[in-house]
This record gives C-alpha cells, sequence and structure tokens, in this order.
C-alpha cells in the first residue's frame, strides 16, 4: 500500500503557479488590448494594439487615457489606477514567469509561509533577486484575473468603439 501524499511537491507546487500566472496574464493582456482598441477609435486599431508587449500596451494606454477629452475626472482616475495595478503586476509577473525560482526549504525557513526567491537580470544588470513569500505569489494570478476583469468592464462601460469590429477576420 502507498502512503498518501501530503500535495504537491515544490516543483510542481511551482509549476502550478507559474502556469496559473501566464494564464492570469494573458486575460489581463487581452483586456489591454481591448483599452487601447476603444482608446485609439480607428478602424485600424485592432492591427496597431496587435503584438504589443504588455508594459507598452500599458503606457500606451495611460498616455492616451491622460489626454483623452472624453473621459472624466473619476473615469480617467480609475483607468489610472487599473492601469497602475496592472504595472505592478506585471513587473511580479514577469519575475514570476522569466526568473529561475526556488522555494526556500533551508533549515529556519518560515513553514507556514514558505518563500520563493526569483533569480533574474535586467539589461546590464545581472544576478538580481526577489524574494516573496508563496501566498503572495500565489495572490498574483487571483489580482492578475481581478485588475483584468475591471480594466475590460471599464473598457466596455466607457468607450463604445472597443466593442465594434474594426478589420475583416483572418482568412
Amino acid at each position: 500500500m502507498t502512503e498518501p501524499t501530503s500535495g504537491p511537491s515544490p516543483d510542481e507546487e511551482l509549476h502550478q503557479l507559474v502556469g496559473a500566472v501566464a494564464v492570469e496574464a494573458a486575460r489581463a493582456e487581452f483586456a489591454l488590448r481591448r483599452l487601447l482598441v476603444g482608446l485609439l477609435d480607428s478602424q485600424y486599431a485592432e492591427l496597431i494594439a496587435a503584438g504589443r508587449g504588455t508594459d507598452q500596451l500599458i503606457d500606451d494606454c495611460r498616455a492616451l487615457v491622460d489626454v483623452n477629452i472624453a473621459l472624466e475626472g473619476s473615469e480617467r482616475a480609475k483607468a489610472r489606477n487599473l492601469l497602475a495595478d496592472m504595472k505592478r503586476l506585471n513587473t511580479t509577473r514577469n519575475r514570476l514567469v522569466h526568473s529561475i525560482l526556488a522555494i526556500d526549504q533551508s533549515p529556519g525557513a518560515p513553514e507556514d509561509s514558505p518563500q520563493v526567491t526569483a533569480l533574474y537580470s535586467k539589461h546590464r544588470r545581472p544576478d538580481l533577486s526577489q524574494t516573496i513569500t508563496l501566498d503572495a505569489a500565489q495572490q498574483v494570478p487571483k489580482e492578475l484575473r481581478q485588475v483584468g476583469d475591471a480594466l475590460l468592464l471599464w473598457t466596455f462601460a466607457n468607450l463604445p468603439a472597443a466593442t465594434r469590429q474594426q478589420v475583416l477576420p483572418p482568412q
């Protein structure tokens, strides 16, 4: 008879975490593309939005929100706040998806909330690391979904162009 396991191994837990972050980040990126399409309000907006990375989408949307004359103060503030949340979450997403991850299993590591260390590098800055608790890391996909959904709802409520088909479907 085999003894029951107490849950996923640390490697499996990291794989599940990275997968959940990637799935929810893709949903959030879709919301950002719809926002950019709505803000551009052009028959070519979908072509312009296609292929942009998340950071560029956030920056472009922020610039357009700031100058859009149709948005009132509270609507503009809500969009800015959602985009700021998305920027913060995207930075954490990048750490979790593009870094070498390890769950701290060293002696003395907190058992109730293990820590995840992400080893990464940035342009001309190698060997950087960031440590967050596993609990905090597991909140990232949930927050990505919440912010992405809120952004999509805000977009559809405030930018009618986001719901119109603007280009021919691919053939």
